[in-house]
């Protein structure tokens, strides 16, 4: 038993690339599409097709977590819409992640066409709270007002 480590060990020391899946160079082309449609879409698509686009491109970030997390997108819980909802696995989850970023992560998509304001930082606060998250997300291509 000279040769094995705790399995906590490993997972607290072990390579990112065990945490989170890197884009391999077969992959790219499928990001980069992805990347391309969210960007041709909040150009000139529909409202939906908008939301559409950048929800897809931040599920296929959000799974990264490979083995470690799920990711649910598109959840809606009675007046509650979550654009995305990662929760991590209990045990398999780096210490670090564990008690800095809790088992649970909201992630929310918004594809305006102005800055994220005061309401909408409100609404994440409160979909966290909702949910007992510690940490949110937004995806947007623009900033803060």
């Amino acid at each position: 038993m000279d040769h094995t480590i705790p399995y906590k060990s490993f997972v607290d020391n072990g390579p990112d690339d065990q945490i989170w899946r890197p884009i391999t160079e077969e992959e790219k082309e499928y990001f980069l599409s992805l990347v391309q449609k969210a960007r041709d879409t909040l150009k000139g698509g529909t409202k939906k097709e908008k939301g559409d686009a950048l929800e897809e491109l931040m599920t296929y970030v959000y799974k990264r977590f490979d083995e470690i997390a799920n990711v649910y997108p598109n959840v809606i819980e009675g007046d509650n819409q979550f654009d995305h909802i990662i929760e991590f696995v209990d045990g398999m989850t780096p210490t670090f992640i564990h008690q800095n970023v809790g088992l649970k992560i909201i992630g929310e998509s918004k594809n305006h066409n102005k800055s994220i304001g005061p309401r909408e930082v409100a609404d994440l606060n409160e979909l966290l709270r909702y949910k007992r998250a510690r940490l949110g997300i937004f995806s947007s291509t623009k900033t803060f007002s």
